[in-house]
């Protein structure tokens, strides 16, 4: 019983899950006081710039991983290997004379993580796909190197935005290389059929821009707060400390999420996602009743008394995060069918709702208004998608948020390894 208890999938990346969240949470934590509120607000911003960039950089190629997989296309994780590694070595070439052109901190800083970041998003997913268990394995052992290099960087440096860069970008690049030596493929990026490149780009460019405006909706707040003349550097740390906290919380639909990616890459398991919807909504529940008793004294203690003031903003973001968690389980069954235009379609509703909702709260409310515009664009995004993933998946709509005994049979029954397609 223990032993297949292991080989669930969900119960594999649960546990794992845990252990990461709370790795990652306290080297978050020993990040946020060496930077202070001095430069965490910068640095939130310096890597909001690079994810969203990473995105576009992506081409959305990874998007399509799950689709082909379906069509049985053959030595699909040696192609994708050689694909990313192509397109990393050419962004290098980009980001060189971007450098000698644009000699500045912040535009070095920026290429060299959009880089990093792109080649081990991609590569994450390659992996996740094909041997999730793996991947799991892998993505705890790099939380581990991100906090014993953030509590170095706290005890031997002095606090800069290029200190906690280096600490992202040396944990991303262990992810890079050892997610790659573990598809054990052949790696010849130049062996990449053009035609192949631009198949996977014509199926990915769609999701990708999907993809981009789920990054926009949850870090456009950021972006517009560094702009706002009413928001000084300390205030952007407080929020951003509520953004550090709240991706924390992230990781428990991401769990439901990347198991149901390798799941709905072979069928589409509308019971797993339902069970995974209801499931969810109840930890996520616990979580910000947790956070609204204790999120006070825990920041205290693990970010330091001059970032208590990032409470009130951190309990409404966390508000946000069940409907976008909706979005989240859904659209990887929405994606893995081929129904790409739907996400886009909600997600550009949702993403324009959310900038003209900052511009006109910022001004007005800071910080909070912000969190109150973060809001108000997840809750019509996740509930979009809640209705139209009920009428797919033919169940009603209020069934779909109090789980049942049920629901956990239907993720713990369903375990072993996946057969790998390549």
């Amino acid at each position: 019983m223990k032993k297949a208890l292991f080989k669930n999938d969900y119960f594999n990346t649960l546990y794992t899950k845990m252990f990461y969240c709370i790795i990652t949470f306290i080297a978050t934590a020993i990040l946020t006081r060496y930077l202070g509120t001095q430069y965490k607000g910068e640095y939130t911003w310096v890597t909001s710039v690079s994810s969203i960039i990473a995105i576009v950089a992506g081409l959305g190629i990874y998007q399509s991983i799950a689709f082909y997989r379906r069509k049985g296309e053959e030595n699909i994780n040696e192609q994708y290997v050689n694909m990313f590694i192509l397109q990393a070595l050419v962004y290098c070439v980009i980001a060189v004379v971007l450098i000698i052109l644009f000699p500045e901190k912040t535009v070095i800083l920026i290429a060299v993580m959009t880089i990093v970041d792109t080649i081990s998003q991609q590569m994450n997913m390659l992996l996740l796909i094909d041997n999730i268990k793996e991947r799991n394995r892998i993505l705890l052992q790099g939380a581990v190197i991100n906090f014993i290099l953030s509590a170095v960087l706290l005890i031997c440096a002095p606090a800069s935005v290029v200190g906690g860069a280096a600490v992202l970008i040396s944990t991303k690049l262990f992810y890079t290389v050892f997610y790659t030596r573990q598809m054990h493929v052949k790696i010849n990026p130049f062996s990449v059929s053009l035609k192949k490149i631009f198949e996977k780009i014509k199926f990915g460019i769609l999701p990708m821009f999907s993809f981009l405006l789920v990054t926009l909706n949850y870090r456009v707040d950021v972006l517009m707060l560094k702009q706002a003349s009413n928001i000084d550097a300390v205030q952007l740390s407080y929020y951003a400390a509520g953004v550090s906290i709240a991706e924390i919380a992230w990781l428990i639909p991401d769990i439901f999420k990347e198991v149901l990616f390798s799941k709905t890459a072979k069928d589409n398991n509308y019971d797993q996602v339902s069970a995974a919807l209801r499931i969810s909504n109840l930890i996520l529940v616990i979580v910000i009743a947790g956070l609204i008793v204790l999120g006070k004294p825990a920041i205290y203690i693990l970010y330091g008394k001059s970032f208590v003031q990032s409470y009130s903003v951190t309990v409404l973001l966390f508000c946000g995060i069940p409907a976008m968690a909706w979005f989240k389980i859904i659209n990887t069954l929405f994606v893995a069918q081929g129904k790409k235009s739907i996400g886009f379609v909600v997600l550009f509703i949702s993403t324009t709702i959310n900038i003209i909702a900052n511009a006109l709260m910022i001004p007005q409310m800071g910080i909070s208004g912000a969190a109150i515009a973060s809001i108000i664009s997840y809750s019509i995004c996740g509930l979009v998608f809640l209705i139209i993933y009920s009428k797919v998946a033919r169940v009603s709509f209020f069934r779909l948020f109090i789980p049942t005994v049920a629901d956990v049979k239907t993720i713990l029954n369903r375990h072993g390894k996946e057969k790998n397609i390549d």
